[in-house]
């Protein structure tokens, strides 16, 4: 009776063992992903925003700050829904969210890609020379409490800023919270499986906006 000789398989390298996952640098605190009106998930670092080619400095702040001294966290702005604010975006207030404490990981080691981010916009640019805030710009209030900053729709809602682009398993987490109706979030490490600490999620879907004219758009505040 011919005899089968023994098969040996090789035990998993230590090398295979402790491979680490690697995946894109998750976004940082104060940084915004944005679900856009065109069901896209864009990526605005805090750096691109928190500097002062954005901070705004005209009469705009004092109505900001009207609505945030009343508890407003995210808002609609329309052409004249307070007297004298002649905008058509929207006010994110981070400094009226409470950050909850990061969950420890359970998961395991994720190896994450220092060079992947989003990729800044031309300065040059034609949507960036409209004078007045447009519609689906921001106007964003930091942390602090003591800053704002106008962010136009260009500026984030481009190929360059894409969230599926740098981690497109990060976009279809975050789109379990905004099918649950989740409109404006601080997600903090692991509040979803898998999701790295990230900053807060703006769904602009989320908000019910009121009729406003295109024509309206880039319309100079009114003082």
């Amino acid at each position: 009776m011919e005899t089968q000789p023994d098969v040996t398989v090789d035990p998993q390298s230590p090398e295979e063992e402790d491979e680490e996952l690697l995946r894109p640098r998750p976004p940082g605190m104060d940084d915004l992903v944005i679900l856009g009106r065109d069901d896209a998930f864009y990526w605005l670092q805090k750096s691109e925003y928190q500097n002062e080619s954005h901070e705004i400095d005209t009469s705009m702040v004092g109505q900001a700050q009207h609505l945030v001294e009343q508890g407003v966290v995210l808002a609609d702005i329309p052409v004249g829904s307070i007297p004298g604010v002649g905008a058509q975006c929207y006010l994110v207030n981070l400094g009226g969210i409470r950050r909850p404490p990061p969950v420890p990981s359970t998961g395991g080691t994720i190896s994450h890609s220092q060079a992947a981010g989003p990729k800044p916009i031309d300065p040059n640019d034609e949507c960036l020379k409209v004078p007045a805030p447009g519609i689906d710009d921001l106007v964003i209030r930091d942390r602090e409490g003591t800053r704002f900053y106008w962010v136009k729709k260009c500026e984030y809602q481009n190929d360059g800023h894409k969230l599926d682009q740098f981690d497109p398993i990060l976009e279809e987490q975050l789109r379990l919270l905004t099918n649950q109706g989740v409109v404006i979030a601080d997600v903090p490490g692991n509040s979803v499986p898998g999701v790295d600490d990230m900053g807060c999620l703006v769904n602009l879907k989320g908000i019910q906006r009121p009729p406003v004219k295109e024509e309206q758009e880039g319309t100079p505040p009114t003082h």
